[in-house]
């Protein structure tokens, strides 16, 4: 009986906190995979580290680095760290927490990676709330995106995709409930301009269709005016930085790098369809958010646009960039941060076609390869380049490692 009683207590409490549920889940499922590496595996990782350091025992990011001339040339790397300072400076408290522990590896740094993943999480699920999905809804629509999708892999990585993945998700969560509260209209801000301090690239991809969203809206003066107030620290702090390391602010470290010398074409088919890095390999049930457009353009037009904006602009970005592929990374890694803007058709799909048994079963069916792949990735995910062509069938994931642990 007691026993009985416990179970039960437990199912209701699941059940009434499914979100926390999600999140912890998020969070211990990537944190037990990244503590069996808990080094920076990764040059991006090896730099911002660096540059961590140099925060914690100098008090200054303007960290010389210091490399074998083969890396400076294979990463096209100069003077100074050429990365954001977002995940630096997110390390910091971290860092210096391994440092008064004892450790000799960074393993509450390795941390950030799962609670930035168990975060966006519930801003997932709080963002589906909002656009009417029950906790139902709302936790089959959070696991679709957090579990079956490559952001669980990326939850376990260095990476600063994840990192935007949760600004995007709260600035879209912040729109929903613009007009309700000014800290809402904080939070935009907020995350807009903390997006541009991870990633550069957010200047573009998110600042720009995040702020028009926001005009669109026609939020009271104050809420905008607040927004703009929040966004500007770290907007000014990405500004100086550059202006420190390469003399200018719009100079941004990337002037040894190819650049946009990738064939376009090529580079959008291989990040939609190819074996090795194309998204319905990685990410399957993405695809049935095609037939929920109009819908949740019909429910939320100036939500759904953006959306569509988030997702479609990073492969239109990245398809002509020398590595389109994203380097030594598991699936299509500059599509991370988008993958928090698929709740929005997601939710129009789950309300509209939700009670469709057929629908269920394909979406379940998707969902659990999506949910393999990105198992497989979590576990597997190391130096995933090999020396064939990106994109290829001999690029996959599912080769790779029976080639590495299967000899026939």
């Amino acid at each position: 009986m007691a026993v009985a009683a416990l179970s039960s207590s437990l199912l209701n409490f699941a059940r009434s906190h499914i979100d926390w549920v999600l999140a912890a889940g998020a969070f211990v499922g990537t944190a037990v995979l990244t503590e069996r590496k808990a080094s920076f595996d990764s040059i991006d990782a090896y730099v911002m580290g660096q540059v961590a350091r140099g925060v914690l025992h100098h008090g200054t990011p303007m960290v010389r680095l210091h490399l074998p001339a083969h890396q400076i040339r294979e990463f096209h790397l100069g003077t100074y760290s050429k990365y954001g300072l977002g995940m630096s400076l997110l390390w910091v408290p971290f860092l210096a927490l391994d440092e008064a522990l004892g450790f000799s590896r960074p393993h509450l740094v390795a941390l950030v990676g799962p609670l930035l993943l168990a975060a966006t999480v519930l801003v997932m699920f709080s963002l589906a709330i909002r656009l009417g999905a029950t906790r139902r809804q709302a936790a089959a629509i959070t696991v679709a995106i957090a579990f079956c999708t490559f952001l669980f892999t990326y939850g376990k990585t260095y990476f600063s995709e994840t990192a935007v993945a949760l600004c995007i998700a709260v600035a879209l969560l912040g729109l929903a409930r613009l007009g309700t509260s000014v800290g809402w209209a904080a939070a935009v801000g907020g995350a807009v301009g903390l997006s541009v301090l991870f990633r550069t690239d957010s200047l573009l991809l998110v600042l720009i269709p995040v702020g028009v969203a926001m005009l669109a809206l026609r939020p009271p003066i104050r809420h905008l005016a607040v927004a703009a107030a929040v966004a500007f620290p770290p907007l000014a702090l990405w500004g100086w930085y550059n202006v420190a390391r390469f003399g200018s602010v719009f100079s941004l470290g990337y002037k040894n790098d190819p650049g946009f010398t990738h064939s376009f074409v090529d580079g959008l088919i291989g990040l939609l369809v190819s074996p090795g890095k194309g998204i319905i390999w990685f990410a399957p049930v993405l695809i049935l958010t095609l037939w929920s457009i109009r819908g949740a353009y019909r429910r939320w037009p100036i939500l759904a646009v953006l959306a569509i904006v988030l997702i479609c602009s990073r492969f239109l970005f990245y398809a002509a960039w020398w590595k389109w592929d994203g380097g030594l990374s598991f699936g299509p890694r500059f599509i991370v941060p988008a993958l928090p803007a698929f709740v929005i058709p997601m939710t129009a799909l789950v309300i509209e076609r939700g009670r469709d048994p057929r629908f269920v079963r394909i979406g379940a069916g998707l969902a659990v390869i999506g949910a393999f792949m990105a198992l497989l990735g979590a576990v597997s995910f190391g130096s995933w380049g090999t020396d064939v062509p990106a994109g290829s069938w001999r690029s996959n994931p599912i080769v790779i490692v029976v080639q590495k642990h299967v000899h026939l």
